[in-house]
């Protein structure tokens, strides 16, 4: 039998964060443990040093956009305390915790 590859876990509606935009209209990502691959290795990239940290504003909506490319236009218009708010939310409903780093590990 040939495996068939399954759908993103992040199209269910179930695995997406949904906010409002400040005209009503409402956006939604994946939520952080569906994330599609771009955005998995920017995020890497950045902590990591092989992508330059762009600075925290810049960093969310580029992130944010390429979790969810179709609310690039939405996020570059917020500004930083409004991002780092939805940002906060999108952290509170996908249930992520700050983990201990790597260097952890061994202290």
């Amino acid at each position: 039998m040939t495996f068939q590859i399954p759908e993103p876990g992040g199209d269910d509606p179930a695995n997406r964060f949904e906010f409002l935009d400040r005209k009503g209209k409402t956006h939604s990502m994946p939520k952080l443990e569906f994330l599609p691959a771009g955005a998995s290795e920017y995020l890497e990239g950045v902590n990591s040093g092989t992508i330059p940290d762009p600075g925290l504003t810049s960093f969310l909506k580029a992130f944010m956009a390429k979790a969810e490319p179709k609310i690039a236009a939405v996020v570059d218009g917020l500004s930083r305390d409004q991002l780092a708010a939805l940002r906060d939310e999108w952290n509170r409903v996908s249930r992520v915790t700050e983990g201990e780093s790597s260097a952890s590990d061994g202290s």
